[in-house]
């Protein structure tokens, strides 16, 4: 299908411009007093996030063929080298265009894969660096982050692993913050970070996080964007984990009052209690770094269910 979308791209739409708001909002200028952008610059870079740019980047991951069709064959699944570095590639090239960013990779090996069996594999994070202008001591960095790897309940056959929305979808948020944000200058270093290893048990932002803890990185907030895409009853609901930790908390209130500041058609709800920890922000929280989980309404205990159905199958496709 080319380019048919139903609940998806509003949905993400709305994630993508929360995100790129706190980053903004959070961040400092380079005027040297560190203030927040004004606010009016902030509703610019809203005003110009992109729906076909997040389409884009979603049908890409998916598995865009030559004729610019959303196949629904494709595969990020990190136990698939090939398929997955099709994606790292396509994420470097994308980045590589921005201007004042600066692109890394940052390679990991997996080990032992399989019971009884001798084996490794190396995958690679993917890194976007738009570097700040405070002094050296005083500079922290704010990180956005996805995994881009996937997997469905078919991979084991040999079957596609498509992940619209788990996550080509927060990929295509942290690229088009990287798009919006590039074109600004900040007190602290941004990065734009991908995963991967997520699904097989965090193991790109494990190794980033450890990495960031034995260098000394100043890292001042994480935001990891995982799942942004459906809504199946079209209520708005964002939810917020961030667990007890002060320092997350903080982090939270701070897009729970930006998406209100700026009127955003979301509802955030902040989790405090029993956070979800399945995804990559896990990693920092586990070196006491201040992150927090944004994802779609999952209500998996709430009054209404709205998981997303196709979650870890083959129909998780941008038409969902």
């Amino acid at each position: 299908m080319r380019h048919v979308y139903r609940r998806t791209l509003p949905a993400v739409l709305l994630a993508s411009v929360a995100l790129i708001a706190w980053i903004a909002t959070l961040q400092a200028s380079a005027a040297g007093l560190q203030p927040p952008l004004p606010p009016s610059i902030v509703g610019q870079i809203i005003n110009q996030v992109s729906v076909d740019e997040l389409t884009t980047h979603v049908c890409h991951l998916q598995d865009k063929d030559a004729l610019g069709y959303c196949n629904t064959q494709g595969s990020r699944y990190s136990l698939n080298p090939a398929s997955l570095q099709e994606a790292a590639d396509y994420i470097i090239g994308q980045l590589q265009e921005l201007p004042g960013v600066t692109v890394t990779t940052q390679p990991f090996t997996l080990s032992n894969l399989f019971p009884d069996e001798q084996n490794s594999l190396t995958l690679t994070n993917v890194i976007g660096t738009l570097a700040g202008v405070a002094p050296p001591a005083e500079r922290g960095v704010v990180i956005v982050s996805a995994h881009y790897d996937s997997i469905s309940n078919e991979v084991a056959r040999g079957g596609p692993a498509p992940g619209a929305d788990d996550n080509a979808s927060g990929v295509a948020a942290v690229l088009e913050a990287a798009r919006l944000l590039s074109k600004h200058t900040f007190w602290h270093t941004v990065r734009f970070v991908t995963f991967a290893g997520e699904e097989q048990g965090l193991h790109g932002s494990r190794h980033y996080a450890d990495l960031a803890h034995r260098t000394g990185e100043n890292i001042v907030g994480v935001i990891n964007a995982d799942m942004i895409a459906y809504d199946g009853d079209s209520d708005p609901r964002l939810e917020i984990h961030a667990g007890p930790e002060p320092h997350n908390v903080a982090l939270a209130h701070t897009l729970t009052e930006t998406i209100e500041a700026y009127h955003l058609n979301l509802l955030p709800q902040a989790v405090l209690n029993a956070p979800i920890r399945a995804s990559d922000h896990a990693s920092f929280w586990d070196r006491d770094f201040p992150a927090i989980l944004v994802i779609e309404d999952t209500e998996i205990t709430g009054p209404t269910f709205d998981f997303n159905p196709y979650y870890h199958s083959a129909e998780d496709t941008l038409d969902k």
